[in-house]
C-alpha cells in the first residue's frame, strides 16, 4: 500500500510538470505568434503581397489572433489589389471540405445563381453545426423577404458567425437611418476592422455633400485605424491622401513624407509620380 501511495503520488508529480511544461510552451508559442501578427501587420501597411498573405492565414488558423472570416477575407482581397492572386485562387488552396472555403464557395455559387450547389454546401456547414448555414439561409431569401433575411443574418451573428454580423450591419439602410448605421457598425468595428473603411466612408460622402469639416474629420480618423490593422482600401488610401494634400495645400497641416509615400504605395499609385 505505501509503495502504491507512493506510485501515485509520483504520476501526480510527473503529469503536474507535463501540464505545466505544455501551457508553459502554449504560452510561449501563442506570444510568438502574436509578434508575428504585429511583424506582418507592418509589413502589409506597406502594400506587401506576402504579409496580407500571412496574415489571412493566421486569420483562417487562428494562430495570434481569433479565427476570423472576415478579416481572413480581406487580408485576401487587399493582396488581390496589390497584385496577388484572386480570391478564389486563394480560397482554393484550402481542402475542399474546409468550412471557410465551403462559405466563400456557397456564396460565390450564389452570386453566379448556382442555387443547387449553394444548397450542399450548406448542408455541410449545417452538419459541422456551423452558425455560417444561417448566413446563407438568409442570403437565400434576401430577395423574397427582406425581413427574414435581416432576422436570420441577426441569429448568425448572435452565433458568432461574422460574415453574419458584418452583412447585418450593411443591411441597414443608412441613408434612412443614419444614426442605427453609425451605430451598428461602431458596435462591429473592434472584431471586423475593415468596417473602419465603412465607416469612414460614409462620413466622407456626407462630408462632400455638406462642407461638414467634422465629418471629414471623422472621416480621415476611420480611414486611419483602418490603416493601423493594415486594412485600409486602395480607394480609402485615396480619398486620405487627397485629405492631406488639400490640408497641406491650404498650409494647415504638414505630413510626415515617408507615410504619403507608404499611403501612395497601399493606394496603388505611382510612388515617383506624387499624388
Amino acid at each position: 500500500m505505501v509503495e502504491r501511495s507512493r506510485m501515485m503520488h509520483k504520476t501526480r508529480k510527473i503529469i503536474g510538470i507535463v501540464c505545466f511544461f505544455a501551457f508553459a510552451v502554449n504560452t510561449m508559442a501563442q506570444g510568438n505568434w502574436e509578434d508575428s501578427v504585429k511583424i506582418y501587420i507592418e509589413k502589409a501597411r506597406w502594400g506587401e503581397v506576402l504579409a496580407y498573405e500571412k496574415l489571412a492565414g493566421y486569420y483562417h488558423d487562428g494562430l495570434g489572433v481569433e479565427h476570423n472570416f472576415v478579416n481572413m477575407l480581406m487580408m485576401y482581397f487587399l493582396a488581390n489589389e496589390k497584385g496577388g492572386l484572386s480570391m478564389e485562387e486563394y480560397m482554393h488552396r484550402y481542402e475542399e471540405d474546409d468550412p471557410d472555403r465551403l462559405l466563400f464557395d456557397a456564396m460565390n455559387d450564389l452570386d453566379h445563381k448556382r442555387k443547387e450547389d449553394a444548397l450542399q454546401k450548406q448542408e455541410k456547414l449545417r452538419a459541422m453545426n456551423l452558425p455560417s448555414h444561417i448566413t446563407l439561409q438568409a442570403v437565400l431569401v434576401a430577395n423574397q423577404d427582406r425581413e427574414k433575411y435581416r432576422q436570420l443574418l441577426r441569429e448568425a451573428s448572435e452565433k458568432g458567425c461574422m460574415l453574419g454580423q458584418l452583412l447585418y450591419a450593411m443591411s441597414v439602410e443608412k441613408r434612412k437611418d443614419k444614426e442605427k448605421y453609425e451605430k451598428i457598425i461602431k458596435d462591429i468595428m473592434e472584431d471586423i476592422p475593415m468596417a473602419y473603411n465603412l465607416l469612414g466612408k460614409f462620413y466622407w460622402d456626407q462630408a462632400e455633400e455638406t462642407d461638414d469639416k467634422a465629418l471629414m474629420e471623422s472621416a480621415k480618423e476611420c480611414f486611419e485605424k483602418a490603416d493601423e490593422q493594415a486594412c485600409l482600401t486602395k480607394r480609402n488610401a485615396r480619398r486620405l491622401l487627397h485629405y492631406y494634400d488639400n490640408r497641406q495645400g491650404k498650409g494647415e497641416t504638414e505630413c510626415d513624407p515617408v507615410k504619403l509615400k507608404r499611403l501612395r504605395i497601399v493606394a496603388c499609385m505611382d510612388v515617383e509620380a506624387g499624388y
